[in-house]
């Protein structure tokens, strides 16, 4: 398979696992998640799990609710491609350590930002939060319609498609990671026949009271765009038929992403950066942008 991140489960097959609740969030998800299979060629898994917030009265309406939810994405998934392969999980366990297991050996795990376990006050669920914290494959956040205008962050563009990929943003800092991010984001546009910005982020040190430090040999500016360079010039050779075009910005690197994705349809970043520290497992940049970020945001995993 010709493809992002692309890894065999134990029989031999690709797949792209998508979560499911009935929800509008996972609906997007669904369509962002089988309009990936099509494009790299893998299987389409599609999980639900029974989980808090869910009321039933026997085990036996469990298994019908769990069923009917999965027969209504693998429809859809279906009217949208019906070359992919699809199946169809359900279990009576919680939906993250579902969904965890579930990444073991997969391609991708795509999920909403949000679903029916979600509270209105919380952009990011905590079921694709523990997802893209814990997941063993390269995770999507789908946003659900109307997250960003929550918190005032940028308004999802009118009548985008969210499973359309023309235009991909990844963030670079010189970390191993990023450049994990940089080399997925490649075979990803690859795929989908995508044009690259790859975005790095600089600023001035800080010296507390004292301000902005800037000795007269600090080219902090100078220093990134020569980094991106050294990231983007191989690429090149390897990816020739991939646009990559290159950015040096100047402010903070979350913030800067965000806003650059307004017009992307794809947000790529690793897993951990320069920032992060030695304990965390998500960056904090990362977890900005699968919080706030208009688009769907790719969370490449140190292992991919």
């Amino acid at each position: 398979m010709n493809g992002p991140a692309a890894h065999n489960s134990p029989d031999g097959q690709h797949r792209v696992v998508v979560g499911v609740d009935g929800s509008e969030g996972a609906d997007r998800a669904l369509e962002w998640g089988v309009r990936q299979a099509a494009r790299t060629g893998a299987a389409l898994e599609i999980h639900a799990a029974y989980g808090p917030g869910y009321v039933f009265i026997t085990p036996s309406e469990v298994t019908r609710a769990l069923t009917r939810v999965t027969d209504q994405a693998a429809a859809r998934a279906s009217a949208l491609e019906p070359d992919v392969p699809i199946r169809c999980v359900t279990h009576e366990r919680a939906p993250a350590d579902e969904l965890l297991a579930a990444s073991d050996g997969a391609d991708l795990l795509v999920v909403g930002s949000r679903g029916l376990g979600g509270f209105k006050g919380l952009l990011l669920g905590s079921v694709s939060r523990h997802c893209i914290l814990h997941a063993r494959c390269t995770v999507v956040v789908v946003p659900s319609d109307g997250r960003t205008a929550e918190r005032g962050a940028a308004p999802e563009v009118p009548g985008r498609d969210p499973a359309r990929i023309a235009h991909i943003l990844v963030g670079v800092d010189g970390s191993a990671s990023s450049a994990r991010a940089f080399a997925w984001a490649l075979d990803e546009a690859e795929a989908a026949k995508a044009a690259v910005r790859a975005v790095i982020v600089w600023s001035w040190p800080y010296g507390g009271a004292w301000g902005p430090m800037s000795p007269g040999d600090f080219d902090p500016a100078g220093d990134a765009e020569a980094t991106l360079a050294q990231v983007i010039e191989p690429a090149r050779t390897v990816h020739p038929s991939v646009d990559v075009s290159p950015a040096v910005v100047e402010g903070h690197p979350a913030s800067i992403l965000v806003d650059a994705a307004a017009d992307a349809d794809l947000l790529v970043v690793g897993h951990r950066g320069l920032g992060g520290l030695g304990g965390a497992v998500l960056g904090s940049v990362g977890d900005y942008c699968a919080t706030h970020a208009p688009c769907p945001v790719a969370v490449v995993r140190d292992g991919d």
